[in-house]
């Protein structure tokens, strides 16, 4: 069994240490008040990281109008270019209803010219 002056000699290190841990808490702790009391110290340090905050909100703010200006550049040539399809496909559209109908003619006409020929040999 250990003496209380031999218990005194194991714990007495780790006591300093203890002290010297506190010690250096303390001078840190001080050293951040800067010699303010800790409220001051507290309102400041809320103050820093509002601003913070307030800083990355109009950070977000900014970058999503600039993807927003991006967007909407690349919907209107999306728009413009699906606006010069429709009209080519639409100008395709006529051109070929143009055609059938004209082919339709032709064969009406040549229908009619040989039935013409036909009646005409007859008589």
């Amino acid at each position: 069994m250990l003496q209380p002056a031999a218990v005194d000699a194991v714990r007495l290190p780790y006591m300093y240490c203890l002290l010297c841990a506190i010690s250096k808490a303390l001078c840190l702790l001080q050293l951040a008040l800067c010699g303010q009391d800790p409220e001051t110290a507290l309102n400041s340090a809320l103050a820093s990281v509002n601003f913070y905050l307030q800083q990355q909100q109009l950070y977000f703010e900014f970058r999503e109008a600039q993807l927003q200006k991006k967007i909407n550049k690349v919907q209107e040539a999306c728009k413009k270019k699906l606006q010069e399809v429709h009209t080519g496909y639409t100008a395709v559209s006529e051109r070929t209803r143009f055609s059938l109908h004209t082919d339709a003619l032709r064969s009406s006409d040549i229908c009619a010219s040989n039935l013409s020929g036909a009646v005409l040999v007859e008589q």
